[in-house]
């Protein structure tokens, strides 16, 4: 009977096996966007289409501990993005 259930777990978790767990890399396609020399996180949020806190998170994992106001500069941005299957074009004034 054990070893049902442990079949059943194992059925779903591989039918579920296309939604990334928490921290894995993301497969979709790559979406390039154009950013300018500085940036909020907040701005970069909107250009972007991500949340404002996974663009937080992702700053923090590169060691960067912010806040939505924080000014950024297009590398840092480009770091930040490239995480999530993003690549980034300094945007022309």
């Amino acid at each position: 009977m054990n070893s049902d259930r442990h079949k059943d777990m194992a059925a779903a978790f591989k039918q579920d096996s296309d939604t990334s767990p928490l921290g894995a890399k993301p497969s979709w396609p790559r979406k390039q966007i154009h950013l300018p020399q500085k940036l909020t996180v907040t701005q970069l949020a909107e250009i972007s289409g991500l949340k404002r806190f996974q663009i937080i998170a992702r700053l923090m994992d590169l060691g960067i501990f912010t806040n939505v106001d924080y000014v950024m500069d297009f590398a840092t941005a480009e770091k930040a993005i490239r995480y999530y299957n993003m690549t980034a074009e300094l945007q022309k004034e």
